[in-house]
C-alpha cells in the first residue's frame, strides 16, 4: 500500500498505471555518478514520473541507457531488436514470457506474451488488457474519496475515469482511449476497518495498456510463436 505520490516532472499525482506511468528508482544510476547522472540527483528528476510527462523530456535519453544498462547488464535480459530508437529485450524466466520496449525518447513499456495474443485493435494500435491489485491510501480526500471506498465495500465497482478525473489527471494520460474503460472492482477478503482513522481503496484494478502500431510490429516480431508462424508459411 502506498500514498499518492508526485510526478517529478510536472508535480501532479502519479497513480502508477501501467502503460500511463512509470517510476524511475535511484539505484539505475550509476554507483560512481557521471555528471548526467548528478544532475538527475541534484534536480530530482527520479522516483514516480507520467508517461505523458517524461517521453521526450530532457531526462529521457539518460534514464533509457540507465534502463537498458541494468536490464541487460544485471538482470542479463537479451537484447532481440534494436533500430530506430527503439530497444527490445526479452524476459523469460519459468512462466514469464515478457518484451521489454525502450526508446531513446522516454517510452518504456512491458508487455506479456499472453497479453500481446488478447490485444484488441484501435486506432493508431491496439489494447493489451491489465488486471493487477490497486492500494491507494486516500484519507482526508473528502467526499470523493469516500464514495469510492463505499462502493468497493458494498460489492460495486468504480470507474477508472471517474477517479483519474476527480483528481485532475485525465490531461497526463499517454492513452485515453486505454482507461476509458477501466474499472476498479472490490477485492475479495478485504474487510473493512477504519479504526486507524485512515481510508484506503484496496481493489482490483482493470483497464488496458496501449501499444502503437510501430512498437507492436516489432514486438509481435519477437515473440517466439509469431516467428514459427511466419517461417511455416514460406
Amino acid at each position: 500500500m502506498r500514498p499518492l505520490l508526485p510526478c517529478f516532472q510536472c508535480g501532479d499525482s502519479v497513480l502508477d498505471l501501467r502503460g500511463q506511468d512509470i517510476v524511475l528508482p535511484t539505484y539505475l544510476l550509476r554507483p560512481e555518478p557521471s555528471r548526467r547522472d548528478q544532475e538527475v540527483l541534484e534536480a530530482r528528476a527520479y522516483g514516480y514520473v507520467h508517461l505523458r510527462c517524461f517521453v521526450g523530456s530532457r531526462w529521457a535519453r539518460l534514464w533509457a541507457e540507465r534502463i537498458r544498462e541494468n536490464l541487460e547488464g544485471v538482470r542479463l535480459f537479451p537484447v532481440v531488436f534494436e533500430s530506430d530508437g527503439l530497444v527490445l529485450l526479452r524476459h523469460e524466466v519459468l512462466s514469464i514470457r515478457d518484451t521489454i520496449v525502450i526508446g531513446t525518447d522516454g517510452y518504456y513499456a512491458s508487455f506479456g506474451d499472453v497479453g500481446i495474443r488478447a490485444r484488441r485493435p484501435t486506432p493508431g494500435g491496439a489494447l493489451i488488457p491489465v488486471r493487477h491489485e490497486f492500494n491507494l491510501e486516500v484519507t482526508g480526500w473528502g467526499a470523493f474519496a469516500e464514495d469510492i471506498v463505499r462502493a468497493l465495500q458494498e460489492g460495486r465497482s468504480y470507474p477508472l475515469l471517474g477517479l483519474i478525473e476527480g483528481l485532475g489527471l485525465r490531461h497526463r494520460l499517454w492513452s485515453e482511449a486505454a482507461v476509458v474503460d477501466g474499472r476498479l472492482e472490490p477485492r475479495p477478503g478485504v474487510e473493512e476497518d477504519d479504526d486507524d482513522g485512515e481510508l484506503w481503496i484496496e481493489a482490483v484494478a482493470l483497464y488496458d495498456t496501449f501499444v502503437p502500431d510501430h512498437v507492436l510490429s516489432r514486438v509481435l516480431d519477437v515473440l517466439p510463436d509469431h516467428r514459427s508462424r511466419r517461417r511455416g508459411r514460406r
